[in-house]
């Protein structure tokens, strides 16, 4: 590019427009969190013996995965 498309774009930090009584605050989206039987099942599942066909790599590649 010869030109630099953003040249003379700034931005604000303070946007004047913006109040305390219009201000939209950003919301967390709620955390999932695993119930006992979830938790055990997968911990279990890590600790169970692959099959003898699968080769060590995948072996200790399907450890880690729920």
């Amino acid at each position: 590019m010869d030109v630099n498309p953003f040249a003379g774009i700034k931005v604000r930090k303070n946007d004047p427009s913006v109040t305390k009584e219009n201000k939209v605050e950003p919301t967390a989206p709620p955390r999932k969190t695993f119930e006992p039987h979830e938790i055990q099942a997968i911990l279990t599942a890590t600790l169970a013996t692959p099959s003898h066909l699968i080769s060590t790599e995948m072996r200790a590649a399907l450890r880690w995965l729920p």
